[in-house]
């Protein structure tokens, strides 16, 4: 079945105005300060611990990615990473972020900007992605792609780093 201009057109500007609506909440987010509370919260909460702090990073990122766009997610929690970085050593906290937020946008159909743009375009062509179907794939893909991370940070920056 090919796509008629009106189902392209309406699939693009559906994910493009999805994209810039969670750019707008994002630049909310970090203009009220909440990005600096969160940091503190995260060097009070892993006691200044760096293995504590990038594995709470990268699980939280998992986690919010997945129901967060991934690329706001990431552009809203580098500032973060900046302010954990000046307490502890940052790049384990880099990758944390980097894995998390690229891995958890993988569970679920709107966790990645690229999921929510084949979603349409297979939605367009009468073939629809549910949300409950993909995440009978996504959430397990998910979970071992983040143990697998989880294992090498913590062998790389914090056992052998």
């Amino acid at each position: 079945m090919r796509l008629t201009f009106r189902a392209k057109l309406i699939a693009i500007v559906g994910a493009t105005a999805f994209a810039l609506l969670l750019f707008i909440v994002v630049g909310a987010v970090v203009k009220t300060g909440l990005i600096g509370d969160l940091a503190s919260a995260t060097l009070s909460a892993t006691g200044g611990r760096t293995d504590a702090a990038a594995l709470l990073v990268l699980w939280a990122s998992g986690l919010l990615s997945a129901i967060i766009d991934n690329i706001p997610y990431t552009i809203t929690m580098v500032p973060l990473v900046a302010d954990l970085g000046r307490a502890v050593n940052i790049e384990p906290l880099i990758w944390a972020l980097s894995f998390g937020a690229n891995l958890g946008g993988n569970a679920t159909v709107i966790g990645a900007s690229a999921n929510v743009i084949v979603a349409g375009m297979s939605a367009a062509r009468g073939q629809p992605i549910t949300f409950r179907g993909y995440l009978r794939y996504g959430v397990p893909a998910t979970l071992v792609t983040m143990i697998v991370c989880t294992v090498d940070i913590w062998l790389r920056y914090l056992v052998f780093g």
